[in-house]
């Protein structure tokens, strides 16, 4: 090396120490607070390169007295500001997963959420941010998102993965005999007795909502879920397909379609369905939402033609935000068949409650409680009685919300039903888990 290169290569390494040394002692003139402040203020001032140094010595030092989340929120602000939406978003998330009631961070989420058009997490956590009262002014840039997120994108798909360990696949009794004809005892088959599985079950729904006027769509629809069992006596597989017309209005939409439905059971075709349904959904206020529909349909069985028939079906659904971080719902149902046979007639009512709240840790746990009744018009001729039954459940459902791979995000889920019938065959029980990895796309 010559000398010119020696003097050249010293001078560099005495700026270089010089420099890192005046550094730290700038850094240590000052308190973590004030530095923080700094750092707010060139952002403001959309000086963000002379703001990320400040930033990441905040959050590399041992001074912990600085408040780590605003470090990582406005670390995630000069992400979204610079296009970064991928890194923002996740820092964001980072900052919900341990304090969920932040809703300026909710909030910045949501927009980031937006802006990479992942609207069905937009729009929760926009929701989220209604919910704990907002100035005008956010409230109504908020509804301008909301509308534009109804009108701009056309194709919304849905992926579900899941490994299901069930106690019941079949629906079945435990007892050994039944009383046909109300005193002729009969020995039951081990398939029409209670059988425990472990299923893989996948569905996929696909929408299609292709423009055809300023606040009008077309609506196509399809999609299934299949339920794979070892023994394939008790597979499952549930299609169905809709076409029809989607009104976007300022709060919700109207939808009304055709509506097709065929369903599998044990490898051989169950029954098909054909009819319309009316369907709409409306934020009443800023906590409170509705939905509901209506539905006719002819179901055609394949195995036992006296339940061919019409079906009428109606819910009505209400979602009250309680805070941001915790909601409650009501789901209130009514079904009415009229089959050929007036033993398979029947009317259900049910009633399904919600509880949902975001904890810190990222976990967000719903419980749901249910209870129905379904009693049938005649007399069953086999059994010599008129059936009723009385339906009661639960279920709860964990997840992480800061956990997820390649998109998809995992749900626990276990459920319980009961079902009192005053004919035998017909009462049973049932514990179900789930694992499942969801995905939209």
């Amino acid at each position: 090396m010559s000398l010119h290169n020696l003097i050249v290569l010293s001078s560099v390494c005495l700026f270089w120490f010089g420099w890192n040394q005046a550094r730290s002692e700038n850094v240590q003139r000052y308190t973590g607070d004030e530095l923080l402040w700094l750092a707010e203020t060139l952002i403001v001032d959309n000086d963000f390169e002379s703001a990320k140094p400040i930033l990441d010595a905040l959050s590399e030092s041992a001074t912990r007295s600085v408040d780590q989340t605003q470090v990582t929120f406005l670390q995630a602000v000069i992400h979204a500001a610079e296009g970064e939406l991928i890194e923002a978003r996740d820092l964001f998330r980072k900052i919900l997963a341990d304090n969920p009631e932040l809703s300026r961070v909710r909030l910045e989420l949501a927009q980031t959420l937006y802006a990479l058009e992942d609207d069905e997490a937009a729009r929760h956590h926009f929701n989220a941010v209604l919910a704990d009262d907002p100035s005008m002014a956010v409230r109504r840039n908020i509804e301008r998102f909301l509308q534009s997120m109804q009108k701009r994108k056309a194709l919304q798909v849905r992926a579900a993965l899941s490994l299901v360990p069930d106690s019941n696949v079949n629906n079945a009794t435990t007892d050994d005999t039944v009383q046909l004809f109300g005193f002729l005892p009969a020995d039951l088959s081990d398939d029409a007795r209670r059988r425990s599985g472990l299923g893989m079950r996948s569905s996929l729904n696909v929408v299609w909502l292709p423009k055809i006027a300023e606040n009008w769509r077309a609506e196509l629809s399809g999609g299934g879920a299949f339920t794979d069992y070892e023994n394939t006596t008790f597979d499952d597989v549930l299609t169905h397909a809709d076409i029809g017309l989607r009104r976007i209005q300022s709060h919700g939409y109207t939808s009304v379609a055709g509506a097709f439905g065929h369903r599998w059971f044990g490898g051989a075709s169950f029954y098909q369905s054909y009819g319309g349904r009316l369907f709409k959904t409306r934020r009443l206020s800023s906590r409170l939402s509705a939905s509901g529909y209506i539905s006719a349909s002819y179901f055609d069985y394949k195995r036992d033609d006296g339940r061919d028939g019409p079906v009428l079906s109606s819910s009505i659904n209400l979602l009250r935000a309680l805070s941001s971080t915790s909601y409650a719902g009501a789901r209130l149902s009514l079904t009415r068949e009229f089959a050929k046979e007036e033993a398979f007639r029947s009317t259900d009512y049910s009633l399904q409650l919600s509880g949902i709240r975001e904890f810190g840790g990222g976990l967000t746990v719903e419980l749901t409680p249910s209870i129905g009744r379904r009693p049938f018009e005649g007399v069953n001729p086999l059994f010599a009685k008129r059936r009723k039954d009385i339906r009661a459940g639960v279920s709860i459902a964990a997840t992480k919300r800061d956990w997820s791979y390649r998109g998809w995000a995992p749900v626990f889920s276990y459920g319980y039903t009961r079902n009192f019938s005053n004919i035998n065959i017909y009462d049973f029980s049932r514990h179900r888990g789930e694992l499942k990895f969801t995905r939209t796309f």
